[in-house]
């Protein structure tokens, strides 16, 4: 299981920004030679409840460990960046947003099958958005973004 550690700036090597959103960015980079969505919030710069979802989140992972990698992506890596003033999440990058895309009916249903695993896990997503569902080239579909769920 992954564990909460303190990350440096040579831990990672940056390759692209993959989204912006309020005071937190997602970014492409490689970590112990895989490439990952590593998810980072300035807390020097965002509200405390940013770092509360964020550890949140982190526990959601914990807690759908067995569907890892099948419909949700692969917890990597979490913790505290640049002696404190960062908090980090980085997962497997398992595809691009729905909302890049047009959904196949057959994809919808997928998308429900893997959030009806979801619940039954006791977990509530509370906000489903085509940008929190990723395709792979496979045809897999993942759910992201645990921030809202409960």
């Amino acid at each position: 299981s992954v564990k909460q550690n303190n990350y440096s700036f040579s831990d990672f090597k940056f390759k692209s920004i993959l989204g912006k959103e309020r005071s937190e960015k997602t970014l492409i980079c490689e970590f112990h030679e895989d490439m990952i969505a590593l998810k980072s919030a300035d807390l020097s710069k965002t509200p405390s409840y940013v770092l509360k979802e964020m550890q949140k989140e982190v526990e959601i992972y914990k807690n759908l460990a067995d569907i890892q990698g099948k419909y949700i992506p692969k917890l990597i890596c979490y913790g505290y960046y640049r002696g404190g003033i960062s908090f980090i999440i980085g997962m497997t990058i398992v595809g691009t947003s729905l909302s890049e895309q047009k959904i196949k009916k057959q994809q919808k249903t997928k998308a429900i099958k893997r959030l009806e695993v979801i619940h039954k896990h006791g977990i509530l997503h509370n906000d489903i958005q085509k940008k929190n569902i990723l395709i792979n080239d496979n045809g897999d579909i993942y759910q992201i973004d645990f921030r809202m769920a409960s």
